[in-house]
């Protein structure tokens, strides 16, 4: 065979597996009543699971509107929330919820929660 024929296939074969490999990420900019239940719910109810001080995580009263974003990848699939809330102790907030959840291997899932930011 030909070394440049070989050459030209294996680099269409990279391209092709790559794009087919590759995340895909999924951006919905409007949260559903579901989805806004159950941010509510991990910052609340999880609020001791959290590292660090309760001040560093403060609860949520209300949640506000805020965006999904949706990365698919062959082994993993990775959600992010970023919203807006009302805090009970820190006022106006922005935080961030992201989901990881492993298709293989015995880690199947794993949750972090941060505050962007508060308006005090």
């Amino acid at each position: 065979m030909d070394p440049l024929k070989f050459l030209s296939f294996a680099l269409f074969l990279l391209f092709c597996t790559y794009s087919m490999t590759r995340a895909n990420p999924t951006i919905d900019n409007h949260l559903t009543k579901e989805e806004k239940r159950y941010i509510f719910d991990q910052i609340n109810q999880g609020q001791r699971y959290w590292p660090g001080p309760a001040s560093s995580h403060p609860m949520a009263v209300r949640i506000y509107d805020g965006t999904r974003e949706v990365i698919k990848d062959v082994d993993k699939e990775i959600t992010i929330f970023i919203f807006d809330f009302q805090s009970a102790t820190r006022g106006m907030c922005r935080g961030k919820l992201k989901f990881l959840n492993n298709k293989v291997g015995k880690d199947r899932g794993r949750e972090s929660y941060k505050v962007l930011r508060c308006d005090y």
